[in-house]
């Protein structure tokens, strides 16, 4: 899958594949982030994130992503796919996100039970998970 990065405005990230997009990072295995955010638009069909695509385990502390999010299946405004372990502390999502099937303003799908610790501004209306099994 080819990657495009634009970069017209240096306030401003695009970046547009096939499957396991991420504002920083499509896909990402032990990934642990801090102090980080994302603006622009982030576009992809499957494992669609605003920091990160596809991700086995995640920690997340005091990041944020205001970007526009498009994916079709598992988009997040954070990640649109974890599959182990999610640790979300002081991380937050503003930007829009559209999707078929399984998107939602942090996490577009999560494989097992996470754990999540947030602050969310009062103002932003999120469902937290778009799927989250037994």
């Amino acid at each position: 899958n080819a990657l495009k990065m634009n970069r017209k405005n240096p306030n401003y990230f695009l970046a547009i594949a096939n499957m396991n997009v991420g504002g920083l990072f499509g896909n990402a295995y032990y990934l642990y982030m801090e102090n980080c955010y994302v603006t622009g638009m982030v576009a992809g069909e499957d494992y669609t994130g605003g920091l990160v695509g596809n991700c086995s385990e995640l920690v997340c502390e005091y990041c944020y992503s205001s970007c526009s999010v498009n994916g079709e299946t598992k988009s997040g405004g954070l990640a649109g796919y974890i599959d182990y372990y999610c640790h979300l502390t002081f991380s937050y999502s503003t930007g829009p996100i559209s999707g078929l099937n399984y998107s939602s303003g942090l996490i577009g799908y999560s494989m097992r039970k996470t754990l999540f610790q947030i602050v969310i501004p009062a103002a932003q209306y999120l469902h937290y998970l778009g799927c989250l099994p037994d």
